[in-house]
């Protein structure tokens, strides 16, 4: 089976946790994860709730790069987003189900004990809630960037406080026509 960044590169067998085999590349880093190696991993782990059947599935995303070949059944992987706290996405075969983790990914994952979580984010729900809360913080960073930081603040405070009134719509209908006198 051959790396689907390097194409040529022959993946060999490595642990990536205690009792969590993958296929690694020596040359990109990256690590293949088959469902039968993660299944096989699952059983071994204390107990917990996961469900390990193929969730709803989610709108892929994608960070940047071309798209990988599934290196097990040759089908083109989507990519997910793994939460708003972690920087990257990992590629999933929707045909096979096995996971390629780039170069440190698999590393990362296992350090913040979120191996385990891995089925839950091809989850169509977090998906939709990782792309609202980016959308969300786009937009704040575009606001502002157009009217500064103490502006920015400014509004932030008018926004808090507007809420809580029991009349916003008047008040914000007041706000947007300045030169009306409001009643």
């Amino acid at each position: 089976m051959n790396c689907p960044v390097c194409h040529q590169t022959a993946l060999v067998p490595q642990e990536l946790a205690p009792a969590l085999q993958v296929l690694h590349c020596p040359d990109c880093g990256g690590n293949w994860l088959s469902r039968s190696n993660m299944e096989a991993w699952y059983l071994t782990q204390p107990e917990r709730q996961v469900d390990l059947a193929s969730p709803t599935p989610a709108h892929a995303e994608s960070d940047r790069g071309e798209a990988k070949l599934c290196p097990e059944c040759h089908r083109i992987m989507l990519r997910y987003r793994v939460s708003a706290e972690i920087p990257f996405y990992v590629d999933h075969c929707p045909c096979c189900a096995g996971i390629w983790l780039d170069q440190d990914e698999g590393e990362q994952l296992r350090d913040r004990a979120l191996l385990f979580e891995l089925p839950r984010v091809f989850a169509a729900s977090l998906q939709r809630t990782l792309r609202r809360q980016e959308s969300a913080a786009r937009l704040d960073e575009l606001q502002r960037k157009r009217f500064g930081g103490e502006r920015y603040a400014r509004i932030q405070e008018m926004r808090e406080w507007l809420s809580t009134q029991p009349h916003r719509e008047a008040l914000l209908a007041c706000l947007s026509e300045p030169l009306r006198k409001c009643s």
